[in-house]
């Protein structure tokens, strides 16, 4: 018989370890059986010996498995979106894992269009945790309610814990901006939100997001100006958000600096990889990152880690830009994020 309330998982790769692939699928395979319907690996072009092993590893956990040329993981989640049955899609990283007893058959006996669950954030080497959930929204939250929590991170920064119905996202043309480098989660996130979805929250901890700093550093160091402009794509479509839901002035002045200061944060950070790795093009563009702060430069009063680093640029400062880099750097290192 035809399982009804069944949901596709879809596990974009490149190019990772074969035993965290491993660990991701086993964590899904856990699942109840009336409730996965199919696990789709979409193999973004990864190395010839991988190729293998994934086809091996989808084989033997029953997964499908499609290769890409490598057009980046937003083109390798629509591959997967377009060839989905299941009712509900649900994207998994491949480096993350699946709380299985979080998703229970009950939770998709309804009409929603969106279904949330918690995020545990946590680096490899347990030295750091947390766990990221809404405290004041019930367990039927409107669009309006959550596009308040895109300011900062948290669920609705990423498209994982999340269940989408597939009809809902093909009705509404509702892909992965393949454009995007980065923020391309919350791009698709918001553009759901704007569709006003049916949408069910369930405080459980479903997924283990196994992060660490290296991997966005090195999509920043690939392609710093496509980073830049993702920073301000994304600062543009929180300025829209704010412009559009209900909340008094000096809520929205709180708000929007928040914003400011942690765009011109993210900018800091992907010049000074940028500097580190390709300093006299990034001294030559330098006023183009400049250029953008000073549109934002004046708007509040910031703290006084904001104030020195728009003064980096205005000054041209390449020598604190630098230390700042190593000083990023050494955090990490010694922390093992």
């Amino acid at each position: 018989m035809k399982r009804k309330n069944d949901i596709t998982f879809i596990i974009p790769v490149y190019n990772k370890p074969v035993d965290q692939v491993k660990k991701c699928l086993i964590s899904i395979k856990k699942l109840s059986s009336d409730i996965i319907n199919e696990i789709i690996i979409i193999d973004d072009g990864s190395n010839n010996k991988l190729n293998e092993q994934y086809k091996n590893i989808a084989y033997k956990y029953d997964a499908k498995y499609f290769y890409e040329k490598n057009k980046g993981v937003s083109h390798a989640r629509n591959v997967g979106i377009r060839n989905a049955k299941g009712k509900y899609i649900s994207f998994v990283d491949a480096d993350d894992n699946i709380i299985s007893s979080a998703i229970h058959s009950k939770d998709l006996d309804n009409k929603s269009e969106l279904i949330l669950y918690n995020v545990i954030k946590s680096d490899q080497q347990g030295k750091y945790k947390k766990i990221y959930k809404f405290v004041d929204i019930g367990n039927k939250p409107t669009a309006d309610q959550l596009l308040k929590y895109s300011f900062k991170e948290g669920l609705i920064n990423w498209c994982v814990a999340k269940l989408y119905l597939r009809t809902f996202l093909l009705k509404h043309q509702i892909w992965f901006n393949d454009k995007l480098k980065q923020g391309e989660d919350l791009d698709f996130v918001l553009r759901i939100l704007k569709e006003k979805p049916i949408i069910s929250y369930f405080s459980r901890d479903m997924y283990i997001y196994n992060f660490s700093t290296l991997t966005g550093d090195e999509r920043e160091k690939n392609n710093p100006l496509i980073a830049f402009d993702n920073a301000k794509a994304t600062f543009n479509s929180q300025q829209k958000i704010l412009n559009i839901i209900s909340l008094d002035k000096r809520k929205k002045e709180r708000i929007d600096k928040m914003i400011c200061e942690e765009t011109i944060k993210a900018i800091s950070r992907i010049y000074s990889i940028f500097l580190n790795s390709y300093p006299s093009e990034a001294k030559q563009k330098i006023k183009l990152f400049n250029q953008f702060i000073n549109t934002i430069r004046s708007r509040h009063n910031y703290s006084l880690k904001t104030r020195m680093r728009i003064r980096w640029f205005e000054n041209q400062n390449f020598f604190m830009i630098k230390i700042y880099f190593l000083a990023r750097s050494l955090y990490h290192k010694i922390n093992n994020k």
